[in-house]
């Protein structure tokens, strides 16, 4: 058997590119998204 072997996991930020596009909407735009996730 192998020795155990505890380390950090690098992870990703799933969440960034999202942000960023985010950022560059309008703010009719943002309120457009919002109204179209929430009313799901």
């Amino acid at each position: 058997m192998g020795n155990l072997v505890r380390q950090p996991i690098d992870r990703t930020n799933n969440f960034k590119q999202a942000e960023e596009r985010y950022r560059t909407f309008e703010d009719w735009e943002r309120s457009d998204l919002i109204n179209a996730l929430s009313g799901a």
